[in-house]
C-alpha cells in the first residue's frame, strides 16, 4: 500500500473507533494494523471506554492539559481490574503509555489556569482521582515537562504522573520543571499545596468506600531532576503511596523503587567554569561553553572551593560585567585571598537547593506602607532580584513566613524583601530559606524495597510522616549532598482518630440558670474530672462543642462511672434533642494521644466487657472487643495500638491502664495484644468496662544496609545534616519505644561529602544517626565519618545493640545517650575483649 505509515487527522471519534480522511482506495487494508498518536490530545477528552488502550507516542513534543481534580474536563486514564469486593464495573486492565525514549518523546503540561487549587491538589500530565483504579497501568520511555514556569497560572502545583491501582509499572520516565507555587496568605494558617512528582498510589478504593491493597507496583529506572525555581512548599519525588480507607490502613505489598535517579539542584542554563582568577578584587570567569549572559545579568556561581571549603566569596549570586561568549567578570564579596582550589567543580547557573539558616533580620523605615526587611543568611542564598524566596520558621512574626519577592540583593549572604507588617520580639534562631525536596519513599507498605537508587541534593533522601508502615528494606542506595538520608518524621500524639460520635443515653440541662449539662453514657466512659470531651449532634446549639464553645472541648466533672457534667455558656431546652454523642478529648489524668479515639465496645447480647486479660504462657494476654456497628475494626496484626482509659480494677476514681501495645491477633470483632505489665496487681486476670484505642502512626520494621550517604555540610540549625533519624525527640522518658518498632542498620557508609567541613560560624554540626523511640535497635559494621564526635545518639529506645561500628580510620564509633552524650553505651566488640581479659 502506498498510503501506509502516514499521518492523518482523526474525526468522528467514538470510544472504540475513529475515522480518517485520505485518498480513495479500492481495497481494504490488511495485515498487522496499528496506529501511533502523533499528537497527545488531552484537553477535555473523557475516559476511554471499551477494551484497554495502548498509546504509543512517536518522537517530538506533545502538549497536554493533563489532569486536575478541580476541572471536570480533565483527561483520566482508563480504570482496571477490580478486586472481588469492589464494583464489577471495573473489569478491564488499565491503559499503557509508551514513548520512543527519554529525550525523544516529551509530554509537556500546559494550560494550568486554576490559582491555588488547594482542595484539588496538583496538576499532573497524567493522573486521576483516588477511585480511578488503573490496575495494570504501565508507562515508559518518555520525558514529562511539568513546565511550571510556563503555566498561565503562577499559583499552581505541577507534578508529573500519579495513578492509583495495583500491578502498575513506571519505567524510564524523566520528569523536569516540577514544583508548587501555590500560596493563600489569607487562610489561617496560610495554605499551600504540596507537589507530588512521580508515583503510584498502590491501593484500590471504590465509590462504596471499600478498599483493597495494591501489590507489585514498580518504579524502575526513572529520573527526577531540574525543579522549578520559585517553590512555596515541599515537593515529594519518587513514591509508592497508600492511604487509610474508613477506619483501616490499606498497605501496598511487594512494591519496589529501583535504580532511579533524583537530583534536585537548581539549573538555569548551566555552564561549567574552567577557571576563575582574582585580581584587585575582580574575578574573571572562563566557561567551557557559551554562558548566554550579557552585562548586568545576575548569575549564580557555585562549587568553588577555597582552602578546602565552599564557604567563600566566590560562591553566590552576582551581577556581571565585561561579558563575552565564554567569559565575564564580577566582584566577589568578601574578596577572596587567593584563586580557587584546583579540585573545584565550578559552575554558573547550577546551584544547590539546600536550606540555609537565617542569622539576622533588620527592619528599615517604611516607604509607601512597606517595610524593607533585610535578611542575613549563614551561607550563600543564591537569590536574584525579582526572584522568589521562601522564608520559614520565624517565631512571633507570622506574616514574615512564606514566599516573598526579592527586592534587592545586598551581598551573597544578604537580601531585602518588603512587608506591610513589622514586628518586635521575633525569633529567627530556627528560621531558614528555601523549601524541601523529599526524594521519595516506599513507606506505607509491607515487603517494600528501595534499592539501587541515586538521590542527590534532597532533604531528606527518603521520608515518612503520615500513616503507617509495616516493613521495608532500603539497600545499595547512594545518597549525595543530602542533609537527611532516611528520616522517619514520626512522634506523638499521632494515632488514628475517628469522626464517629458515641451516642449518649441522655443529655440534660440543670443547675443554676440551667447551664449545667449532664451526660449519661451507655457504658462506663472512663473519664476523670478535668478531662476534655467533645459533644455534637444535639439540636440545641448550647450543648455542642462547635456552636456552644467555639470548638473548644468541654472540661468535664465526673459524677459516676457512666455520667459526667460540664458547664455551658447558655440555658438550652432540656433534654437535648437530636442524636447527641461524644468523642474523647485530651486527658487531665495522663499524657497521651487520646483525642477522638475509638471506643472499645461492650457488645452483645449477652454484653461483654470492652477489655479482658488473663495470664497465659508467661504473658498477660488481652482481648479488646469492638462494636462493628459503630466503625470498622481498623487494625491488623503487627500494628501498634494505643490503649487508653482502661480501668481493670473497676475502681472509682478509675485506676487507668494507658499504653502502646503490639497487635498479635485479629478476630471478626476483636483484637488481641500482650500487656507490658499486670494492670490489676495481685490478680491473674481482669476486665475493664471502659477503654479506647487508636492505631499509632509507626515506622514499622526497617532494614538499612549497604547504603552510602554523603552528607552536605550543615548550614542550618533546623535541618543540620544527619544520615538517619528515627522519630522525633519528644523528651527523655517519652513513654513509647514503639514508634519505630524494629531497626537494623548494617554495613552502611556515612561520611561528609567530599570531606567538606560544616559551616563553622555559627557552628551547625553534622552527625550520623539519631535513633528515638525505637523498640529494638541493632547497628553493626557501619562506617561513620561525620564531623560530630558523637555520631550515634539515641533515647527512649527499648533494647539497643551496637557492634563494630567505626570510622574510616578504624576507631570504634560508640553509641551514646542523646541527653548526655558523654555517657557511652556498651559495645559488643569491647564486651568480647573485656570478657577475654577477665578470663585471663
Amino acid at each position: 500500500m502506498s498510503r501506509k505509515h502516514k499521518t492523518f487527522v482523526i474525526n468522528n471519534q467514538n470510544p472504540n473507533d475513529f475515522q480518517i480522511t485520505g485518498p480513495s482506495q479500492t481495497q481494504a487494508p490488511s495485515g498487522n494494523l496499528y496506529c501511533r498518536l502523533n499528537q497527545f490530545e488531552a484537553a477535555g477528552r473523557p475516559s476511554i471506554g471499551g477494551p484497554p488502550v495502548a498509546v504509543r507516542l512517536g518522537p517530538g513534543l506533545f502538549q497536554t492539559k493533563g489532569y486536575t481534580p478541580a476541572a471536570a474536563a480533565s483527561w483520566i486514564p482508563r480504570g482496571g481490574i477490580a478486586p472481588a469486593d469492589l464494583p464489577a464495573s471495573l473489569t478491564e486492565y488499565g491503559m499503557k503509555f509508551f514513548g520512543s525514549g527519554i529525550g525523544v518523546t516529551v509530554l509537556q503540561l500546559v494550560g494550568a489556569v486554576i490559582d491555588n487549587n488547594l482542595n484539588g491538589g496538583d496538576y499532573a500530565a497524567i493522573g486521576g482521582p483516588y477511585n480511578n483504579i488503573a490496575n495494570g497501568f504501565e508507562a515508559s520511555d518518555f520525558t514529562i515537562d511539568c513546565n511550571i514556569a510556563g503555566q498561565p497560572s503562577q499559583l499552581a502545583a505541577c507534578g508529573g504522573l500519579g495513578v492509583v491501582g495495583t500491578h502498575a509499572r513506571l519505567r524510564r520516565i524523566r520528569v523536569i520543571n516540577f514544583g508548587t507555587q501555590t500560596w493563600v496568605p489569607t487562610a489561617s494558617p496560610p495554605a499551600t499545596t504540596e507537589c507530588f512528582v512521580l508515583g503510584i498510589g498502590a491501593y484500590q478504593i471504590s465509590s462504596l468506600g471499600l478498599g483493597a491493597e495494591g501489590a507489585a507496583c514498580l518504579l524502575l529506572d526513572c529520573i527526577m531532576e531540574q525543579p522549578g525555581l520559585n517553590n512555596t512548599r515541599e515537593t515529594t519525588g519518587l513514591y509508592i503511596d497508600s492511604t487509610v480507607v474508613g477506619e483501616s490502613m490499606i498497605y501496598h505489598r511487594g512494591s519496589v523503587i529501583r535504580n532511579c535517579y533524583a537530583n534536585c539542584e537548581y539549573r538555569v542554563n548551566p555552564a561549567q567554569i574552567l577557571q576563575i582568577t582574582i585580581s584587585a578584587g575582580l574575578a574573571t570567569v572562563m566557561t567551557a561553553l557559551p554562558h548566554g549572559h550579557v552585562n548586568g545579568d545576575w548569575v549564580r556561581i557555585s562549587g568553588v572551593r577555597l582552602n578546602g571549603t565552599i564557604y567563600n566569596g566566590f560562591n553566590g549570586s552576582y551581577a556581571i560585567s565585561n561579558a563575552s561568549a565564554t567569559s565575564f567578570q564580577y566582584t566577589p564579596t568578601p574578596t577572596p585571598s587567593a584563586n580557587p582550589d584546583s579540585l573545584s567543580d565550578m559552575w554558573v547557573g547550577k546551584f544547590p537547593s539546600q536550606v540555609v539558616n537565617i542569622t539576622g533580620i533588620s527592619v528599615g523605615t517604611p516607604v509607601g506602607g512597606q517595610y524593607p526587611v533585610t535578611v542575613t543568611t549563614a551561607a550563600a542564598h543564591y537569590l536574584v532580584p525579582n526572584g522568589t524566596v521562601l522564608i520559614n520558621n520565624i517565631a512571633n512574626a507570622s506574616n514574615w513566613n512564606g514566599p516573598f519577592q526579592v527586592q534587592s540583593v545586598q551581598s551573597p549572604t544578604s537580601f531585602i524583601f518588603q512587608s506591610p507588617t513589622t514586628y518586635s520580639g521575633f525569633d529567627s534562631t530556627s528560621a531558614f530559606i528555601y523549601p524541601l525536596f523529599q526524594g521519595g519513599s516506599v513507606d506505607l507498605g509491607t515487603a517494600a524495597v528501595y534499592e539501587g537508587n541515586r538521590i542527590l541534593n534532597c532533604i531528606p533522601a527518603t521520608y515518612h510522616d503520615t500513616y503507617n508502615t509495616k516493613d521495608q528494606i532500603l539497600r545499595n542506595n547512594y545518597f549525595r549532598a543530602v542533609a537527611y538520608g532516611h528520616y522517619q518524621n514520626l512522634g506523638g500524639p499521632a494515632v488514628s482518630t475517628t469522626s464517629y460520635f458515641v451516642p449518649l443515653a441522655s443529655l440534660t440541662a440543670s443547675g443554676v440558670l440551667g447551664m449545667t449539662a449532664t451526660a449519661t453514657t451507655t457504658q462506663p466512659h472512663g473519664f476523670s474530672t478535668g478531662d476534655q470531651v467533645i459533644i455534637e449532634n444535639a439540636t440545641q446549639p448550647q450543648y455542642n462543642t462547635s456552636t456552644g464553645n467555639s470548638n473548644v472541648p468541654w472540661s468535664v466533672t465526673v459524677t459516676g462511672l457512666s455520667t459526667f457534667t460540664y458547664t455551658m455558656g447558655g440555658s438550652p431546652i432540656t433534654p437535648a434533642g437530636g442524636n447527641p454523642g461524644y468523642q474523647t478529648g485530651l486527658s487531665a489524668a495522663f499524657t497521651g494521644p487520646t483525642q477522638q479515639q475509638k471506643i472499645l465496645g461492650i457488645v452483645g447480647p449477652p454484653p461483654t466487657n470492652a477489655l479482658t486479660y488473663a495470664y497465659q504462657s508467661g504473658v498477660y494476654l488481652a482481648n479488646a472487643n469492638v462494636d462493628l456497628s459503630r466503625f470498622a475494626l481498623g487494625v491488623t496484626v503487627g500494628e501498634v495500638v494505643y490503649i487508653s482509659r482502661a480501668n481493670f480494677p473497676g475502681t472509682s476514681p478509675p485506676t487507668y491502664f494507658n499504653g502502646y501495645v503490639y497487635v498479635t491477633g485479629v478476630a471478626a470483632s476483636s483484637f488481641q495484644f500482650i500487656l507490658p505489665i499486670n494492670p490489676f496487681p495481685g490478680h491473674s486476670s481482669g476486665s475493664s468496662a471502659s477503654g479506647y484505642y487508636g492505631r499509632l502512626t509507626a515506622g514499622g520494621k526497617i532494614v538499612l544496609e549497604n547504603n552510602i550517604m554523603d552528607l552536605s555540610p550543615s548550614q542550618s540549625f533546623y535541618y543540620s545534616s544527619r544520615a538517619v533519624q528515627f522519630a522525633q525527640y519528644l523528651g527523655s522518658g517519652y513513654f513509647s519505644d514503639l514508634v519505630v518498632p524494629e531497626v537494623v542498620m548494617r554495613r552502611n557508609v556515612i561520611r561528609a561529602m567530599d570531606g567538606l567541613p560544616d559551616l563553622q560560624s555559627p557552628p551547625y554540626k553534622s552527625t550520623g544517626v539519631y535513633a528515638f523511640s525505637c523498640g529494638e535497635l541493632i547497628m553493626e559494621e557501619n562506617v561513620i565519618d561525620p564531623n560530630s564526635p558523637t555520631a550515634i545518639q539515641f533515647d527512649n529506645c527499648g533494647s539497643t545493640e551496637f557492634f563494630a561500628n567505626q570510622t574510616s580510620a578504624g576507631v570504634l564509633a560508640l553509641g551514646c545517650s542523646f541527653v548526655n552524650p558523654a555517657v557511652r553505651v556498651s559495645e559488643l566488640s569491647t564486651n568480647i575483649e573485656d570478657a577475654a581479659l577477665l578470663a585471663l
